[in-house]
């Protein structure tokens, strides 16, 4: 099954992914990829754990950029706001999925 996503091969600089809702970052297998995107309305103002975003959507938010900030490790307390920039990993039909809410 072909990809509807971008692949953009291996890890480009954070300036050189394209604006939008999903940019692949890396992809490790035919399935499994590493992706850019916003944060949808369903994580924000609410931590990880309460989300459930990797039960929920499956997908596993690994990193987190605040406007004005930089990437920085997510953990089950890192609370998502509108806005932030996600990096989220999983199959690509569910990081797709996950990329597509409002």
């Amino acid at each position: 099954m072909q990809s509807e996503l971008e692949i953009q091969g291996p890890p480009a600089p954070e300036g050189n992914l394209p604006d939008l809702s999903v940019g692949i970052v890396n992809q490790f297998d035919e399935d499994y990829v590493l992706a850019k995107t916003r944060a949808p309305e369903a994580a924000a103002d609410r931590t990880l754990a309460d989300a459930d975003l990797r039960s929920t959507y499956g997908v596993t938010v690994v990193s987190i950029k605040r406007p004005g900030e930089r990437f920085t490790y997510t953990t089950a307390d890192t609370t998502v706001y509108a806005g932030d920039v996600l990096i989220v990993a999983g199959d690509s039909r569910s990081v797709q999925a996950f990329a597509a809410l409002p």
